[in-house]
């Protein structure tokens, strides 16, 4: 009983001289935080092209056309470039060829459109910036008309490059 006495007197005290809350202590200290974002880019996609049925010596030129399709950070610049493929010269000087055992047929590879710039010998490139989101530029082929083929199954192999 006297220790409930001593608090009652104790808390009468302190109401007495105004000590009704606690007072809590605040001292702020500021920290940083903090990231590094590192630019990236990767093929979203590189589809085939497939250029069809070609007839030897038609009269007019086969198209095809495809995206090629880059996704690379916000305000990365990139380039896109091609390599020459496995027949470079070998149908015409300076153009790609389409393979069929000995036989060759010429074709071409540009940027967007037939009168777009050339995606040459891999030294020419396609060059943008990068939006973080996905950005397609279209791989446009073309074989010249009037070209003599015999018959079999064309291919070629190239090898799309992203560089940043």
């Amino acid at each position: 009983m006297r220790t409930t006495n001593v608090l009652k007197l104790v808390t009468a005290i302190m109401l007495a001289l105004g000590f009704t809350s606690v007072q809590a202590a605040s001292l702020p200290q500021p920290f940083s935080v903090s990231t590094s974002v590192t630019s990236t880019c990767t093929f979203a996609a590189v589809s085939n092209l497939a250029f069809g049925a070609y007839t030897s010596n038609q009269p007019l030129p086969a198209d095809a056309s495809t995206p090629v399709t880059a996704n690379c950070s916000s305000g990365t610049a990139y380039s896109i470039g091609m390599s020459p493929g496995l027949y470079w010269g070998s149908a015409w000087a300076g153009w790609r060829a389409l393979g069929s055992n000995a036989n060759r047929l010429a074709y071409s590879l540009k940027v967007n459109a037939q009168n777009g710039a050339e995606w040459g010998d891999g030294a020419q490139s396609y060059s943008a910036v990068g939006t973080g989101a996905d950005q397609a530029v279209l791989l446009v082929g073309r074989i010249p008309a009037s070209q003599p083929a015999a018959a079999g199954s064309y291919t070629d192999s190239v090898v799309a490059t992203l560089t940043y």
